[in-house]
Protein backbone atom coordinates (compact mmCIF):
# COMPACT_ATOMS: atom_id res chain seq x y z
CA UNK A 1 0.00 0.00 0.00
CA UNK A 2 2.84 2.09 1.03
CA UNK A 3 4.05 1.88 -2.51
CA UNK A 4 0.88 2.66 -4.06
CA UNK A 5 1.45 5.92 -2.38
CA UNK A 6 4.50 6.35 -3.26
CA UNK A 7 3.67 5.68 -7.23
CA UNK A 8 0.66 8.12 -6.91
CA UNK A 9 2.67 11.11 -5.55
CA UNK A 10 5.24 10.54 -7.87
CA UNK A 11 3.11 10.40 -10.75
CA UNK A 12 1.17 13.67 -9.62
CA UNK A 13 4.62 15.43 -9.48
CA UNK A 14 5.26 14.37 -12.81
CA UNK A 15 1.87 15.01 -14.06
CA UNK A 16 2.44 18.41 -12.61
CA UNK A 17 5.91 19.25 -14.39
CA UNK A 18 4.45 18.02 -17.74
CA UNK A 19 1.72 20.11 -16.99
CA UNK A 20 3.69 23.23 -16.91
CA UNK A 21 5.77 22.24 -19.75
CA UNK A 22 2.88 22.00 -21.86
CA UNK A 23 1.54 25.28 -20.91
CA UNK A 24 4.73 27.57 -21.28
CA UNK A 25 4.96 26.06 -24.42
CA UNK A 26 1.55 26.75 -25.46
CA UNK A 27 1.62 30.02 -23.96
CA UNK A 28 5.26 30.97 -26.17
CA UNK A 29 3.88 29.39 -29.37
CA UNK A 30 0.01 30.84 -29.16
CA UNK A 31 0.43 34.08 -27.43
CA UNK A 32 3.95 35.31 -27.11
CA UNK A 33 5.39 34.07 -30.31
CA UNK A 34 2.13 35.75 -32.70
CA UNK A 35 2.40 39.25 -30.05
CA UNK A 36 6.64 39.17 -31.18
CA UNK A 37 5.61 38.77 -34.83
CA UNK A 38 3.27 41.24 -34.99
CA UNK A 39 5.37 43.65 -33.93
CA UNK A 40 8.36 42.92 -35.90
CA UNK A 41 6.60 42.26 -39.32
CA UNK A 42 5.48 46.05 -39.68
CA UNK A 43 9.34 46.84 -38.95
CA UNK A 44 10.46 44.39 -41.16
CA UNK A 45 7.91 45.83 -44.54
CA UNK A 46 9.19 49.21 -43.15
CA UNK A 47 12.59 48.72 -43.70
CA UNK A 48 11.99 46.83 -46.95
CA UNK A 49 10.55 50.20 -48.42
CA UNK A 50 12.91 52.36 -47.29
CA UNK A 51 15.63 50.01 -48.75
CA UNK A 52 13.72 49.94 -52.27
CA UNK A 53 13.88 53.86 -52.11
CA UNK A 54 17.05 54.58 -51.31
CA UNK A 55 18.10 52.68 -54.03
CA UNK A 56 15.95 53.99 -56.47
CA UNK A 57 16.38 57.88 -55.51
CA UNK A 58 19.48 58.01 -53.66
CA UNK A 59 22.14 56.74 -56.20
CA UNK A 60 25.52 58.20 -53.80
CA UNK A 61 23.95 55.88 -51.37
CA UNK A 62 26.36 52.41 -50.89
CA UNK A 63 23.77 50.25 -48.87
CA UNK A 64 21.74 50.46 -45.79
CA UNK A 65 23.52 48.81 -42.44
CA UNK A 66 22.61 45.78 -41.43
CA UNK A 67 21.95 45.28 -36.98
CA UNK A 68 25.14 43.98 -36.59
CA UNK A 69 26.47 47.01 -37.90
CA UNK A 70 23.98 49.15 -36.36
CA UNK A 71 24.45 48.14 -33.19
CA UNK A 72 27.92 49.87 -33.00
CA UNK A 73 27.09 52.78 -35.15
CA UNK A 74 25.07 54.87 -33.14
CA UNK A 75 28.23 55.46 -30.46
CA UNK A 76 29.17 57.76 -33.27
CA UNK A 77 26.04 60.07 -32.75
CA UNK A 78 25.87 59.95 -29.06
CA UNK A 79 28.95 60.99 -28.09
CA UNK A 80 31.79 63.36 -29.35
CA UNK A 81 34.34 61.42 -28.28
CA UNK A 82 33.99 57.70 -29.68
CA UNK A 83 34.17 54.79 -27.30
CA UNK A 84 33.73 51.54 -29.32
CA UNK A 85 36.64 51.97 -31.83
CA UNK A 86 39.42 49.34 -32.77
CA UNK A 87 43.48 50.39 -32.46
CA UNK A 88 45.26 47.90 -34.15
CA UNK A 89 49.53 48.36 -34.78
CA UNK A 90 51.39 46.64 -37.50
CA UNK A 91 55.39 47.10 -38.07
CA UNK A 92 57.36 46.47 -41.16
CA UNK A 93 61.00 46.49 -41.40
CA UNK A 94 62.74 50.07 -43.14
CA UNK A 95 60.81 53.17 -44.19
CA UNK A 96 57.33 52.72 -44.80
CA UNK A 97 56.60 56.42 -46.46
CA UNK A 98 52.89 58.24 -46.74
CA UNK A 99 52.43 57.04 -50.40
CA UNK A 100 52.86 53.71 -50.02
CA UNK A 101 50.80 53.42 -47.18
CA UNK A 102 48.39 55.66 -49.30
CA UNK A 103 48.50 53.21 -51.79
CA UNK A 104 47.55 50.38 -50.00
CA UNK A 105 44.97 52.16 -48.21
CA UNK A 106 43.23 52.78 -51.72
CA UNK A 107 42.62 49.03 -52.05
CA UNK A 108 40.46 49.23 -49.14
CA UNK A 109 36.51 48.33 -49.60
CA UNK A 110 34.28 50.68 -50.24
CA UNK A 111 32.96 51.43 -47.14
CA UNK A 112 36.68 52.95 -46.20
CA UNK A 113 35.69 55.74 -48.99
CA UNK A 114 31.96 56.54 -47.40
CA UNK A 115 30.44 58.00 -44.42
CA UNK A 116 27.08 56.97 -41.90
CA UNK A 117 23.69 59.10 -42.69
CA UNK A 118 20.32 59.03 -41.38
CA UNK A 119 17.93 58.40 -44.11
CA UNK A 120 14.30 57.35 -43.24
CA UNK A 121 15.02 56.09 -39.53
CA UNK A 122 17.99 54.27 -41.06
CA UNK A 123 22.26 54.55 -41.20
CA UNK A 124 22.96 54.13 -44.94
CA UNK A 125 26.51 54.38 -46.14
CA UNK A 126 27.02 57.54 -48.47
CA UNK A 127 29.71 57.86 -50.24
CA UNK A 128 32.29 60.91 -50.04
CA UNK A 129 32.20 62.46 -53.47
CA UNK A 130 35.19 64.41 -52.02
CA UNK A 131 37.07 61.42 -50.87
CA UNK A 132 40.93 62.24 -50.10
CA UNK A 133 42.86 59.62 -48.76
CA UNK A 134 45.25 61.57 -47.52
CA UNK A 135 42.50 62.89 -44.94
CA UNK A 136 43.34 59.86 -43.20
CA UNK A 137 46.64 59.25 -43.11
CA UNK A 138 49.36 61.15 -41.39
CA UNK A 139 53.18 61.00 -40.08
CA UNK A 140 53.04 60.61 -35.67
CA UNK A 141 54.51 64.08 -35.05
CA UNK A 142 56.09 64.13 -31.39
CA UNK A 143 54.89 67.34 -29.65
CA UNK A 144 58.14 68.64 -29.04
CA UNK A 145 59.40 68.11 -32.92
CA UNK A 146 60.20 71.01 -34.71
CA UNK A 147 60.66 69.77 -38.54
CA UNK A 148 60.41 66.70 -40.34
CA UNK A 149 64.32 65.68 -39.89
CA UNK A 150 63.58 65.44 -36.25
CA UNK A 151 60.79 63.92 -36.03
CA UNK A 152 62.66 60.84 -38.16
CA UNK A 153 65.40 61.27 -35.99
CA UNK A 154 63.35 60.72 -32.48
CA UNK A 155 63.82 56.59 -31.72
CA UNK A 156 59.76 55.72 -30.47
CA UNK A 157 59.66 52.10 -28.70
CA UNK A 158 56.99 50.10 -28.33
CA UNK A 159 55.88 51.64 -24.76
CA UNK A 160 55.91 55.23 -26.90
CA UNK A 161 53.13 53.57 -29.26
CA UNK A 162 51.08 51.73 -26.72
CA UNK A 163 51.15 55.67 -25.08
CA UNK A 164 49.78 57.24 -28.36
CA UNK A 165 47.14 54.03 -28.75
CA UNK A 166 45.95 55.80 -25.50
CA UNK A 167 45.74 59.54 -26.42
CA UNK A 168 44.34 59.12 -30.36
CA UNK A 169 41.67 56.13 -28.91
CA UNK A 170 39.03 58.52 -28.45
CA UNK A 171 39.98 61.38 -30.61
CA UNK A 172 36.63 62.65 -32.83
CA UNK A 173 36.57 61.42 -36.34
CA UNK A 174 36.05 64.54 -38.81
CA UNK A 175 32.02 64.73 -39.66
CA UNK A 176 31.35 63.21 -42.93
CA UNK A 177 34.64 61.31 -43.39
CA UNK A 178 34.58 57.85 -43.37
CA UNK A 179 35.84 57.02 -39.70
CA UNK A 180 39.53 55.59 -39.67
CA UNK A 181 43.15 56.85 -40.16
CA UNK A 182 46.31 55.31 -40.09
CA UNK A 183 49.09 57.44 -38.28
CA UNK A 184 52.35 56.58 -39.55
CA UNK A 185 55.59 56.37 -36.87
CA UNK A 186 59.11 56.51 -38.24
CA UNK A 187 62.38 55.04 -36.78
CA UNK A 188 60.66 52.31 -34.70
CA UNK A 189 62.28 50.36 -32.12
CA UNK A 190 60.33 46.83 -31.89
CA UNK A 191 60.87 44.97 -28.08
CA UNK A 192 63.60 42.78 -30.28
CA UNK A 193 65.49 46.03 -30.83
CA UNK A 194 64.54 45.61 -34.41
CA UNK A 195 63.99 49.23 -36.51
CA UNK A 196 61.33 49.72 -38.79
CA UNK A 197 58.04 51.68 -39.46
CA UNK A 198 54.78 51.10 -37.34
CA UNK A 199 51.18 51.52 -38.23
CA UNK A 200 48.59 52.61 -35.85
CA UNK A 201 45.37 51.62 -37.43
CA UNK A 202 42.20 53.26 -36.03
CA UNK A 203 39.23 52.28 -37.45
CA UNK A 204 35.44 52.99 -36.01
CA UNK A 205 33.75 49.54 -34.98
CA UNK A 206 31.02 50.67 -37.59
CA UNK A 207 33.07 50.31 -40.42
CA UNK A 208 34.19 46.48 -39.23
CA UNK A 209 35.49 43.59 -37.35
CA UNK A 210 38.71 42.78 -36.03
CA UNK A 211 38.84 40.56 -38.95
CA UNK A 212 38.24 42.73 -41.61
CA UNK A 213 40.71 45.49 -40.00
CA UNK A 214 42.94 43.04 -40.01
CA UNK A 215 42.50 42.22 -43.82
CA UNK A 216 43.25 45.81 -44.18
CA UNK A 217 46.76 46.22 -42.19
CA UNK A 218 47.93 42.81 -44.30
CA UNK A 219 47.54 45.03 -47.29
CA UNK A 220 50.33 46.83 -46.12
CA UNK A 221 52.38 43.87 -46.48
CA UNK A 222 52.17 42.88 -49.97
CA UNK A 223 55.08 43.15 -51.46
CA UNK A 224 57.45 43.03 -48.58
CA UNK A 225 57.45 39.07 -48.59
CA UNK A 226 55.34 38.99 -45.93
CA UNK A 227 54.19 34.92 -45.14
CA UNK A 228 51.45 35.99 -43.13
CA UNK A 229 48.27 33.88 -43.49
CA UNK A 230 44.42 34.26 -42.02
CA UNK A 231 43.38 31.53 -39.80
CA UNK A 232 39.26 31.15 -40.86
CA UNK A 233 36.82 30.02 -38.15
CA UNK A 234 35.53 26.62 -38.61
CA UNK A 235 31.67 25.00 -39.23
CA UNK A 236 30.38 23.53 -36.39
CA UNK A 237 28.38 21.31 -38.60
CA UNK A 238 27.90 20.42 -42.29
CA UNK A 239 27.55 23.47 -44.81
CA UNK A 240 24.57 21.49 -46.09
CA UNK A 241 21.00 23.03 -44.89
CA UNK A 242 23.08 25.47 -43.03
CA UNK A 243 20.71 28.28 -44.66
CA UNK A 244 17.57 26.47 -44.05
CA UNK A 245 18.23 25.92 -40.26
CA UNK A 246 19.82 29.31 -40.17
CA UNK A 247 16.07 30.61 -41.09
CA UNK A 248 14.19 28.51 -39.10
CA UNK A 249 16.34 29.39 -36.02
CA UNK A 250 15.58 33.26 -36.54
CA UNK A 251 11.81 32.62 -37.32
CA UNK A 252 11.15 30.46 -34.01
CA UNK A 253 13.58 31.84 -31.44
CA UNK A 254 15.82 34.53 -32.48
CA UNK A 255 12.88 36.68 -30.83
CA UNK A 256 12.72 34.80 -27.82
CA UNK A 257 16.87 34.88 -27.46
CA UNK A 258 17.12 38.22 -27.78
CA UNK A 259 14.54 39.38 -25.16
CA UNK A 260 15.68 36.80 -23.11
CA UNK A 261 19.69 38.50 -24.01
CA UNK A 262 18.67 41.83 -23.03
CA UNK A 263 16.39 40.67 -19.74
CA UNK A 264 19.34 38.74 -18.58
CA UNK A 265 21.86 41.50 -19.09
CA UNK A 266 19.86 44.13 -17.14
CA UNK A 267 18.36 41.85 -14.63
CA UNK A 268 21.17 40.26 -13.79
CA UNK A 269 23.47 40.95 -10.51
CA UNK A 270 25.20 44.09 -9.85
CA UNK A 271 28.79 43.82 -8.47
CA UNK A 272 32.21 45.86 -8.40
CA UNK A 273 32.79 44.64 -12.01
CA UNK A 274 29.27 45.83 -13.21
CA UNK A 275 28.49 49.07 -12.11
CA UNK A 276 24.98 50.86 -13.09
CA UNK A 277 26.19 53.73 -15.55
CA UNK A 278 24.95 56.22 -13.29
CA UNK A 279 27.69 54.90 -10.69
CA UNK A 280 30.75 54.83 -13.33
CA UNK A 281 33.33 57.76 -13.95
CA UNK A 282 32.82 59.57 -17.42
CA UNK A 283 36.52 59.06 -18.13
CA UNK A 284 37.57 56.41 -20.15
CA UNK A 285 41.03 54.55 -19.41
CA UNK A 286 42.96 51.86 -21.78
CA UNK A 287 45.63 49.49 -20.97
CA UNK A 288 48.19 47.44 -22.91
CA UNK A 289 50.20 44.89 -22.40
CA UNK A 290 52.98 43.00 -24.58
CA UNK A 291 52.08 40.61 -27.44
CA UNK A 292 50.59 37.30 -26.68
CA UNK A 293 52.43 34.86 -28.57
CA UNK A 294 49.39 32.64 -30.48
CA UNK A 295 51.81 29.53 -30.79
CA UNK A 296 51.75 29.44 -26.70
CA UNK A 297 48.12 29.59 -27.05
CA UNK A 298 47.87 27.07 -29.55
CA UNK A 299 50.10 24.57 -26.98
CA UNK A 300 47.65 25.29 -24.17
CA UNK A 301 44.90 24.26 -26.41
CA UNK A 302 46.39 21.41 -27.37
CA UNK A 303 47.45 19.90 -24.27
CA UNK A 304 44.09 20.33 -23.07
CA UNK A 305 42.55 19.79 -26.20
CA UNK A 306 40.06 22.66 -26.38
CA UNK A 307 39.36 25.67 -28.77
CA UNK A 308 41.51 28.52 -29.41
CA UNK A 309 38.61 30.32 -28.50
CA UNK A 310 38.28 28.72 -24.74
CA UNK A 311 41.81 29.32 -24.37
CA UNK A 312 41.55 33.22 -24.95
CA UNK A 313 38.15 33.04 -22.99
CA UNK A 314 39.85 31.87 -19.91
CA UNK A 315 42.62 34.36 -20.40
CA UNK A 316 40.26 36.87 -20.02
CA UNK A 317 38.08 35.88 -17.15
CA UNK A 318 41.88 35.43 -15.46
CA UNK A 319 42.39 38.85 -16.28
CA UNK A 320 39.49 40.36 -14.79
CA UNK A 321 39.38 38.40 -11.85
CA UNK A 322 43.28 39.15 -10.98
CA UNK A 323 42.32 42.81 -11.95
CA UNK A 324 39.85 42.41 -9.01
CA UNK A 325 41.77 40.28 -6.59
CA UNK A 326 44.29 43.48 -6.78
CA UNK A 327 41.50 46.17 -6.20
CA UNK A 328 40.53 43.99 -3.04
CA UNK A 329 37.13 43.88 -4.48
CA UNK A 330 34.50 41.02 -3.42
CA UNK A 331 34.40 38.40 -6.51
CA UNK A 332 31.25 37.35 -7.79
CA UNK A 333 30.33 33.86 -8.14
CA UNK A 334 29.33 34.81 -11.63
CA UNK A 335 29.37 37.39 -14.22
CA UNK A 336 26.58 38.11 -17.07
CA UNK A 337 28.01 39.30 -20.35
CA UNK A 338 27.69 38.88 -24.00
CA UNK A 339 30.32 37.44 -25.97
CA UNK A 340 30.73 38.35 -29.94
CA UNK A 341 32.35 35.57 -31.72
CA UNK A 342 33.33 35.37 -35.97
CA UNK A 343 31.34 34.03 -38.67
CA UNK A 344 33.37 31.77 -41.29
CA UNK A 345 33.34 33.04 -44.81
CA UNK A 346 34.08 36.54 -43.75
CA UNK A 347 34.00 38.60 -46.84
CA UNK A 348 36.97 39.80 -48.87
CA UNK A 349 35.27 42.85 -50.37
CA UNK A 350 33.59 44.47 -47.78
CA UNK A 351 34.29 45.90 -44.53
CA UNK A 352 31.82 44.47 -42.13
CA UNK A 353 30.83 42.98 -38.66
CA UNK A 354 30.31 39.37 -39.71
CA UNK A 355 29.89 37.67 -36.46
Amino acid sequence: MANFHTFMSTLQEWLKKVSIAVITVLFIFCVLYPSVVLVIIPFTIYRTFIKLLARCFRPDFLYMMNMNNTVVSSDQYKRTKPTIVLIFTGAVEGELDLEEVATAALKFPAESRSYLVHWGGYLFWKRDKNFNVYNHISYYKPPKVQTDMDQVNVPLTYKDVDRIKSEIFQNPFVKKKSPWEILIVRNYISPKGEHGTCCIFRFHHSLGDGVSMIKQMLKLSDGRGSNATRIEPKLTFSKMGTNFFNTVYLLVWGPFVNIYDILLHALSNRNDWKKRPSKMQKAYSMSTNLQVSVQQVKDIKNFYGVSFASVTMCMIAGAVRKMMLVQEKKLPKKITCHTILPRPNHPDDKLTNHA
